[in-house]
């Protein structure tokens, strides 16, 4: 019931606010959302096969980040979301272990860029306190440095922290 009032506050708030709020694509974007947490509400909280999955990605994680203090591995394994272990590769979350794992200030920005799976293509990771509008931001300053995103994941840390990781490549040869 909450989800379905929800989908129509979102609906109603969007349409309100004009035309250019509720375009076919934001209506795309929605239905997915509802369907994926749908989902989600019928399965139950995590599937027996995915909690596997999850715990071997943990343990390579772990594993990678041996040399790093037990106390600062488990702090950044139990704030980051479950999405975040189960979309990207251990070896790449052990590589971004030293931006994300610090406490990060209320006005710092970490990046770390690296060569991505596609060639011409990089990794880029931004790192920040949370706030409205800051995925925009950093999408538009991409953008102004003359980069296009291929893809893009967005996590949040238990704590408020933003992790967004994106794919980029330059916009001319």
């Amino acid at each position: 019931d909450r989800l379905a009032a929800l989908t129509l506050l979102a609906k109603a708030d969007a349409a309100a606010t004009g035309p250019a709020a509720w375009t076919p694509w934001r209506q795309t974007l929605l239905r997915e959302l509802v369907t994926r947490v749908q989902r989600v509400f019928d399965r139950g909280d995590m599937g027996a096969e995915l909690a596997e999955r999850l715990t071997v990605r943990l343990d390579d994680v772990r594993d990678r980040l041996a040399s790093e203090p037990d106390e600062e591995v488990e702090r950044f394994v139990l704030r980051m979301p479950r999405g975040y272990f189960l979309a990207v590769e251990p070896e790449r979350v052990a590589a971004h272990f030293s931006a994300i794992a610090p406490d990060v200030a209320s006005t710092e920005v970490r990046t770390a860029a690296c060569p991505a799976s596609r060639p011409g293509a990089y990794e880029l990771l931004v790192v920040a306190r949370d706030r409205p509008g800051l995925l925009s931001w950093i999408a538009g300053s991409v953008a102004l440095a003359g980069l296009s995103i291929l893809t893009a994941q967005a996590f949040t840390t238990d704590d408020g922290v933003a992790v967004d990781l994106f794919e980029v490549e330059g916009i001319f040869e």
